[in-house]
């Protein structure tokens, strides 16, 4: 278990691959439609085209929930879950490109990519390699987490939990 201070975007890079994680601690919901998904999916393919020779796995933790868009349907799915399932579905990966490209601004490489790719493309260069990790808890709980973890290591040691803010 490794905790940071506070919420910070971090990255696994090895010599062929990397894992991008950006955190964000946001009131309120997130969907397909939101600016801050597409802020995301940018971000994440901008990283991926700019680092060919590296698989790029992106994963974006939110303390946000998951929000039904409100103008398209995923097969009674909200969008967020419709993108976990278009990983191994590809009628679902076609109507999430679909209404991305149309979201996507003109010049978004990401929409000319949904725009020309097939939808076994889309899954392998995409929706295979972004995670929406949502409704993660807030700080505080994690840091009553952390506090907890080294109480049981302090009486494990036969040493006083008093000790455990210090040792935080």
């Amino acid at each position: 278990v490794i905790y940071l201070e506070g919420a910070e975007d971090y990255d696994i890079v090895r010599s062929d691959s990397a894992i991008t994680v950006q955190v964000k601690q946001n009131a309120g919901s997130i969907s397909l439609g939101n600016a801050k998904a597409h802020e995301a999916l940018e971000n994440f393919w901008a990283l991926s085209c700019k680092e060919p020779s590296r698989r790029i796995v992106f994963h974006y933790l939110t303390t946000s929930s998951i929000a039904m868009e409100q103008d398209v349907s995923f097969d009674e799915l909200r969008g967020i879950e419709a993108w976990s399932a278009a990983q191994t579905n590809p009628e679902l990966a076609v109507k999430i490109a679909r209404y991305l490209k149309e979201k996507l601004p003109i010049t978004s490489s990401l929409r000319a990519f949904l725009a020309a790719a097939t939808p076994d493309v889309i899954q392998q260069r995409l929706i295979k390699r972004f995670y929406w990790l949502t409704s993660q808890p807030e700080i505080d709980v994690v840091k009553c987490s952390v506090d907890d973890r080294i109480a049981v290591l302090l009486a494990a040691q036969r040493r006083s939990t008093k000790l455990t803010s210090s040792v935080r």
